[in-house]
């Protein structure tokens, strides 16, 4: 396991860096990222390259035995390169206008100059470091995905994206449906970036302008990609990627990646409900992108701001509570963001380790203690598996669909997919995600959650997991849409209907925040829950209702169903419901199929698993500001992997602990 921060020496004179250094050696700090937004110190001006400064830090860090990771440093372009060339500054949605130079990520990633400029400094960073012993991988970009740009560039070369995805004009407005309002193009320089207008854009060319960013994207980020492999092969390449962040496919992005890195950032800012599930989602999220372990590049360390502070600040105890937590969910990697806090700039409020003035105090104090738990532990959760019997699916392109129609204002895509995986935590089951190219394999319980556009190929993939035994759950709004956007021309769920035993004779958005009762029957439990946001009508077809609506247009209608596919079922719920029923009906599900964890659930303690040949360490996490008690399993015993010593039948933890157990033997 590596503890690691993010380091800004050029942010502070110089005689403070071997101050800095020994302070972080001290605290066992193990790597440190650097560079990332150094661009205009590296290159002053157009071909001239200056790394003295960057070579002198490495080299003190160098002395404390401290690795490096190189970010290229393109979210910042230099003001030199903007003011010679405006047009690599992106165009808003909105009206048009420009983005002026001052910040950061102010660049289109289809400019062909910016591209050039890319190419030139990755190179010249990568001839420089290649054999540079503390140089161990590199970060490309920052945070890479928006803005979404609408300049003449991106207008050009949407319009040869779609020449290559529809080959004609003709097939091109016959998947568009451009016949509504008369939009049928003529002439390919007739299609327009989809900016905001007085009256909407199609649904069809705003989806495809969304692949088309995310394309584009990809291949600029390959820029990167390539320059390093072929120039520093022995070093590693990842991306600091955002979670659920959704104007990039990530599974796109990170293929040509070794591993995937993760930007964590607890706290109220996101989110009114953010809390240890979420978090949690996020992770198995960052970690299902590859199916493998991932390192966390940005950690959260203190007080998170620009113009204010955004987020209440960590209690003693939650900043290893927050590291642990990654380390449950797969990291191996963690570094803090960020060493010492910024006396200039706007992230003046975004705190690290360090405050401004650099004095070492209870976070880097707990952090120390985090390094020597890390130590303790040695590699024993280094690329460990980790334990999931449960597959969600996310599917980019659906959610971008859902995104530009929503259908209900009150539905939320991501929140959705989270209540179901949250659901799962609440009984300590562990996720996977799964793309919807992916093989579903290695889990029981495969979730479908509003899966807006589904083709027969991905339909198939579904039915076959049920058909040897898997248990598949789909929700409202699927199969509504073809791969253009379009609504099918057959009853919904459309392609899922045969699988699901039922169809969808009316539905509804609760447009005005009501809700109606829900009545369950076996083998579903009777506990009590309401539909709201949406509610579908359902006709069964082959399949059984396990839930009715209780109230409201429908009263008596079946609101739930579950049909048998050959050796599995499948599941279609017609609602979104509040959380407690994705806590039951999980909690359910998982002992229906015997693969219920032997521990309470909880809305406090979260537990998770990772596996290593015969090791199987336990992560015990206290989510409370409170003291919480756990009894454990009665047919297995466990010790303490940070102290070795033995764990009784009930375990006790303080406000925001963390334990780390070792399974030893089954009783």
């Amino acid at each position: 396991m590596e503890l690691g921060v993010d380091y800004y020496p050029e942010h502070w004179d110089k005689k403070d860096w071997e101050n800095h250094a020994r302070l972080m050696e001290e605290a066992g700090i193990k790597v440190v990222r650097l560079a990332e937004f150094a661009w205009a110190k590296m290159e002053p001006s157009a071909g001239s390259f200056d790394f003295r400064w960057l070579d002198d830090a490495i080299e003190i860090l160098r002395k404390r035995s401290i690795k490096v990771i190189l970010g290229t440093p393109t979210a910042a372009p230099p003001p030199w390169m903007t003011a010679k060339h405006p047009d690599i500054m992106p165009v808003y949605m909105q009206d048009g206008t420009r983005f002026e130079a001052g910040g950061r990520r102010h660049y289109c990633v289809t400019s062909p100059e910016f591209r050039d400029y890319t190419r030139k400094i990755v190179i010249a960073m990568c001839q420089h470091y290649t054999d540079n012993p503390s140089v161990i991988g590199w970060q490309t970009d920052n945070e890479i995905g928006g803005p979404r740009c609408y300049c003449d560039n991106c207008a050009g070369a949407f319009r040869e994206w779609l020449k290559v995805r529809y080959g004609s004009l003709e097939k091109l407005n016959e998947a568009w449906g451009t016949i509504f309002w008369g939009q049928i193009w003529s002439d390919w320089n007739q299609i327009p970036v989809p900016r905001e207008k007085v009256t909407y854009h199609s649904p069809s060319i705003r989806l495809d302008h969304l692949r088309f960013h995310s394309d584009q994207v990809v291949s600029y980020h390959d820029i990167h990609v390539k320059a390093i492999r072929a120039l520093c092969p022995n070093h590693f390449v990842t991306h600091n990627c955002m979670g659920f962040y959704n104007e990039v496919d990530y599974v796109s992005l990170c293929k040509t990646l070794d591993f995937v890195s993760w930007d964590n950032y607890p706290g109220d800012y996101a989110s009114n409900t953010w809390h240890g599930k979420e978090i949690g989602a996020h992770a198995d999220y960052m970690r299902s992108v590859k199916h493998m372990p991932f390192t966390v590049m940005e950690q959260r360390s203190g007080l998170p701001g620009w113009l204010d502070i955004m987020a209440s600040g960590d209690r003693p105890g939650q900043l290893r509570l927050w590291t642990w937590q990654t380390v449950a969910h797969g990291a191996d990697r963690v570094i803090y963001f960020r060493w010492r806090t910024s006396r200039f700039g706007i992230e003046q409020y975004w705190h690290g380790i360090l405050d401004h003035h650099g004095i070492p105090g209870r976070r880097y104090q707990e952090v120390k203690r985090v390094s020597k738990e890390f130590a303790a532990l040695g590699d024993r959760a280094v690329g460990a598996r980790y334990t999931a019997n449960v597959g969600i699916i996310h599917h980019p392109e659906a959610r971008w669909a859902l995104e530009i129609q929503r259908g209900s204002p009150d539905f939320d895509f991501q929140k959705h997919m989270r209540m179901w995986s949250a659901g799962f935590a609440h009984n300590h089951a562990g996720v996977e995600f799964f793309d919807p190219s992916d093989e579903f394999t290695g889990v029981k319980v495969l979730v479908a959650p509003t899966l807006f556009l589904c083709d027969a190929k991905l339909a198939g993939k579904l039915k076959d997991f049920a058909e040897k035994g898997g248990t598949v759950i789909l929700t409202f709004r699927s199969g509504v849409k073809d791969d253009a956007n379009v609504v099918v021309d057959q009853r919904l769920p459309g392609v899922l209907s045969a699988m699901a035993g039922c169809e969808v004779e009316e539905y509804t958005a609760m447009v005005r925040g009501e809700k109606f009762p829900l009545s369950f029957s076996a083998p579903l439990p009777k506990k009590p829950a309401q539909a709201g946001v949406w509610m579908d009508q359902l006709k069964l077809t082959g399949a059984k209702a396990v839930a009715r609506y209780e109230a409201g247009p429908w009263k008596g209608s079946p609101a739930m169903t579950m049909n048998k596919v050959g050796a599995g079922r499948v599941f279609y719920t017609g609602f979104q419901a509040d959380e407690p029923f994705y806590q039951s009906f999980s909690r359910w599900l998982l002992s229906d199929l015997d693969i219920l964890p032997p521990f309470a659930p909880s809305d406090t303690i979260e537990i998770t698993e990772r596996v290593k040949g015969s090791d199987r360490l336990l992560f015990v996490l206290n989510h409370s500001g409170e003291a919480q008690k756990l009894a454990m399993p009665a047919r297995r015993a466990y010790r303490d992997a940070l102290t070795g010593q033995k764990i009784p039948k009930s375990l006790t933890l303080k406000p925001y602990d963390v334990r780390v157990l070792a399974a030893i033997s089954a009783v």
